[in-house]
This record gives C-alpha cells, sequence and structure tokens, in this order.
C-alpha cells in the first residue's frame, strides 16, 4: 500500500488549491516539471508533449523517482495484479473508473527507461479520445493499462521504511532489467511467507565497453557521446543475479502474462476481443521477446503486439544486417540472438520454447511496428546492437524488411508476412507522445479490429493491404492510400498530419497542481 505517500500528495493538493487560484500562469520549470526534450527532438513536430517528469531529467537520472505522480482519470492499483500467492503486485495506472461488462479492447502500454508509467497511460488516454472520435466508439470500450516497472533506485515512488528499504510486496527490478526480461529484486518472503525484505542499496562503479550479456540494456554500456565507460548502478554487496534468485522470480514477461489471464477472464471482461500488449524503446524490446517468448495458447487470436521505435531485436538466426566485427564474437547471445544465457522466464517455459516455435511466431503473431522517420538516435553502441543497423529507424527498417522476411519457414519468403505491419511515421523522432498519439498509433492501437475479427473501426485511417509487403499507408483526405514500394513512410503529409495535440483543461489544471504537489513535497510549505 502506498499510505504515507499517498496521504502526504493529497494534502499538497489540498494546500495547493488556494494557491492555483491566485498564482501567476503556470511554470513548468519553476515546479520542477521538465517535459521530455528527445537527443534530436529539434526535428520532432510534438512541441506540446504533456509528459511530466517531477524533478526533471537529470534528477532521475541520479537518483530514479521518489514519487508516483497522480493522473486525473487513472488509479495507481496496487492490488490487483498479484503474481503469487504472497501477493507480490505489479504497479499499475489504470482507468480510474470503468465498466468490465463495455470493454471490448485492452490496451497494454509499457513505458521505455524513464519509467515514465503516468506519461505512457496518459499518452494512451489522448490518443483514445482522438481515436474513438474518428473511429465512433465511445472512449469507455476501451481500458487504459501503464505498468510501472520500479527499479530499486526509485525510493520513495515505492514505499520505504526508515532505512529507506522497501516494505511493501511491490514488484521492483535491479536497475533497469525489466527491460532484458530480468527476474525482479523484491519482494523477498522468508521461509513463513512473511515480507523481508534485505536491505539492497546501489552504488556506482565504472563498466567497460563491454558488458555480460545479461546486463544488456537498451542503453549500451558506451555513452551516446561514444566514450568508452560511464557510471554503472550496482547492488551492493550481492550480484544482480544474486538478488534475482532471493527474489520473487518474476520477469516483465510474467507481468504481461498477468495481465492477459487477468483481462481474458470472460466472467469479468464478457466483451474483450482484443488484448493490445504495446510498447515504447525499452518497452517495446520487452514486447518483441514476448513475441517470441510467449508460449501458444488458446488466448492468442485475441492477442496484438505493437512495437514502437525499441533499440534492438531478438535475432532468430545468426544472420545480420551489418557486418560482423571479429572481436564480436557474443553478437547473437541473448538478448540480441538465441545463443548464451536465455532469461529465466525462457526456462520456465522451456518445453514450449525450442527454436522452432520461436521462429514461428515471429511468422503468425499479429505484430505492428512503428517508427519515427526522424529517428536516428543510437541509445545502444555496444557492438552486438550495430550489426542489427544504426538508430532506432535503421534497426527497425531492417528487422522488418531483411531479418523477418528471411527466418526460416516464412509462408511468404523474402516478404513480410501478412501478420506483420510496419509504418514510419514522418516527422518524428524518438518520441513517445508523438507516436502513440499520431494517425498510425491510433489505427494499429485502437481501430484495427475494434470490432472483432476482420471488423475495424471507421475514422481516417481504415487499414488495407498494401501489397508491397506489409508496409501500410493512411488515407489522406478521402483519398484512399495506394501501394508503394517498403521504403515508402507511412504518412507523408507535412506535420500538420500528424494528431492535433489538444490538451483537456482539467488535465491542464492537474498537471500544474502536480507541480504544486511535487514541489511542496520535496522542499515544504
Amino acid at each position: 500500500m502506498f499510505g504515507l505517500r499517498t496521504v502526504t500528495l493529497v494534502s499538497a493538493f489540498l494546500l495547493a488549491l488556494p494557491l492555483v487560484a491566485v498564482a501567476a500562469p503556470f511554470e513548468p520549470n519553476v515546479l520542477t516539471l521538465e517535459r521530455r526534450v528527445n537527443a534530436n527532438s529539434n526535428t520532432s513536430n510534438q512541441p506540446n508533449d504533456p509528459g511530466v517528469f517531477p524533478g526533471g531529467k537529470e534528477s532521475f537520472k541520479k537518483q530514479g523517482w521518489n514519487v508516483l505522480t497522480p493522473m486525473p482519470g487513472a488509479k495507481i492499483d496496487n492490488e490487483t495484479f498479484t503474481v503469487d500467492d504472497q501477493g507480490s503486485a505489479i504497479t499499475t495506472y489504470i482507468d480510474e473508473n470503468y465498466d468490465p461488462a463495455k470493454i471490448k479492447r485492452v490496451i497494454i502500454q509499457i513505458h521505455g527507461q524513464y519509467r515514465d508509467a503516468w506519461n505512457q497511460w496518459m499518452y494512451l488516454n489522448l490518443s483514445r479520445n482522438y481515436a474513438a472520435k474518428q473511429g465512433g466508439f465511445s472512449p469507455d470500450e476501451v481500458l487504459a493499462v501503464a505498468p510501472m516497472f520500479f527499479a530499486l533506485v526509485d525510493v520513495g515512488a515505492y514505499p520505504v521504511d526508515s532505512n529507506n528499504v522497501s516494505n511493501t510486496k511491490a514488484l521492483i527490478w535491479d536497475n533497469n532489467g525489466w527491460g532484458n526480461v530480468q527476474d525482479a529484486i523484491y519482494p523477498v518472503y522468508n521461509k513463513r511467507g512473511q515480507l523481508a525484505n534485505p536491505a539492497y542499496q546501489e552504488v556506482n562503479k565504472k563498466s567497460s565497453s563491454k558488458s555480460s550479456s545479461s546486463s544488456k540494456s537498451s542503453s549500451s554500456s558506451k555513452s551516446s557521446s561514444g566514450s568508452k565507460s560511464k557510471s554503472k548502478r550496482n547492488i551492493q554487496g550481492v550480484s544482480s543475479q544474486n538478488a534475482q534468485d532471493a527474489g520473487p522470480k518474476v520477469a516483465s514477461l510474467d507481468i504481461l502474462d498477468t495481465y492477459v489471464n487477468y483481462f481474458s477472464n470472460t466472467k469479468r471482461f464478457p466483451n474483450v476481443n482484443k488484448i493490445v500488449i504495446s510498447g515504447f524503446s525499452m518497452g517495446a524490446q520487452a514486447v518483441n521477446r514476448y513475441v517470441a517468448l510467449r508460449t501458444d495458447t488458446s488466448l492468442d487470436k485475441k492477442l496484438y503486439y505493437v512495437m514502437s521505435a525499441p533499440a534492438s531485436f531478438m535475432y532468430v538466426t545468426e544472420d545480420r544486417p551489418e557486418n560482423i566485427p571479429p572481436d564480436c564474437t557474443d553478437y547473437n547471445e541473448y538478448k540480441y540472438g538465441l545463443n548464451g544465457t536465455m532469461p529465466a522466464y525462457f526456462h520456465r517455459h522451456s518445453h514450449h520454447n525450442d527454436v522452432n516455435s520461436i521462429r514461428g511466431r515471429y511468422l503468425r503473431r499479429a505484430q505492428f511496428y512503428m517508427v519515427g522517420s526522424d529517428d536516428d538516435a543510437i541509445t545502444d553502441q555496444s557492438c552486438e546492437g550495430m550489426t542489427q543497423g544504426g538508430g532506432h529507424l535503421d534497426r527497425m527498417d531492417n528487422w522488418v524488411n531483411k531479418a523477418l522476411p528471411g527466418i526460416p519457414g516464412n509462408p511468404t519468403p523474402g516478404k513480410l508476412p501478412d501478420t506483420v505491419f510496419f509504418g514510419r511515421l514522418k516527422y518524428i523522432s524518438h518520441d513517445a507522445h508523438g507516436i502513440i498519439t499520431s494517425p498510425l498509433g491510433q489505427q494499429f492501437l485502437f481501430l484495427q479490429e475494434f470490432n472483432g475479427q476482420g471488423q475495424n473501426a471507421k475514422g481516417h485511417l481504415p487499414m488495407a493491404h498494401a501489397g508491397d509487403g506489409g508496409t501500410f499507408l493512411p488515407y489522406k483526405g478521402s483519398d484512399k492510400a495506394s501501394s508503394s514500394s517498403s521504403n515508402k513512410a507511412a504518412g507523408d503529409k507535412p506535420p500538420n498530419n500528424a494528431a492535433a495535440v489538444s490538451i483537456p483543461r482539467p488535465t491542464l489544471i492537474m498537471l500544474a497542481l502536480t507541480g504544486v504537489m511535487v514541489y511542496i513535497a520535496q522542499h515544504g510549505l
């Protein structure tokens, strides 16, 4: 439970009300709120991204989050999505009020390495409102869900005792290990099943440019400037693997299994026909591995997988689109391939996870890939990552146009299977808000088969197979986009082709109040 922190925030909220009435216009930086500015954001047409980062990006990089940002219309659920008999749970932003009987589609949106679940829920909510208006459905027919994969450094965002040790059953990972499908390190229980979280703390150490396969993440051990090393967090006094072994033995993909099982329960949700599992950046990496490693069940026909701008993919052959340096001997080790040490999630399901089964899932499961045409950022500069291409755009192009068509057993050799959809978004960089709220994002997340198998919602982006190996173009006005080569970007209009950013007034007010709340919580009155 989050009692003390919740009480603090609610109290700050009430205290802030009279201040807002007389305050000058909202100044985000003064109130320690910062919108994310991407490395190549000068090419983005999304200047009104409403993303909230309490304390700013630099504070997050140094010490993680110390507060969970409230969002109007969402609740922070710490109890519903449990993964074991002890009650270990994934913290989840979910619609505050919904009628399970009305829900036709559930969308699970996974954050990137910034661990900003509140922003992901907000972006999804905005996109839902746009899509509902275009698609002729009611927003309350879609349930928005955003998991929060805590890192150890997010002290205060998850409850702690007087020694800053987690005193909750919330699932917590070592840094961003969740993105690599590593197991959580908290909560820990004693032999009697009682909560007994050890006093893990993190220290900064220098890591070489060569890291083990178990510690690779979407951010390479090299910095974006190309330097050979940087400060890396490590758990003091214990290895990450030992901490995982002592933990709940739950990975991010186990969490996705939990969501799928919960929302597929027809007694609870009688009308759900699609569950969309969507991720941005590091979240998309997790979804990519989920496509391959989730074993086959009767629920598969309900699942869509949406991946936006991941830094790497899990290849299922030893071929790569770029040259393989002689000293890059582990280029095909997990998480970049199927060699080496596979994650514990794989071994928990190993009897259904042979190579041919994994390849077959990439070929037949419904997958939707999106990337900004201006997303040339290289967040993973490891040699393993570079064999897949340059920036996010290059790597996704290589994946959908070379790797997937070349998988052994492809029923359409040399072409994308009909189950795979791909679109580039003009004028968008590495921008979760821009992608999720874009017209193509609305199509992939909401409109496609909204009314059941083969029955799309109406709207300005009805999808038809373009006949060019899986690359799809949106409608432009009332004219259907024609087929073209797979090198043509989806959405050729100027910036106005992107979904208009129109933030509801209550949301703006709530964001302003959030700034005041965070300021009071951190600095006092």
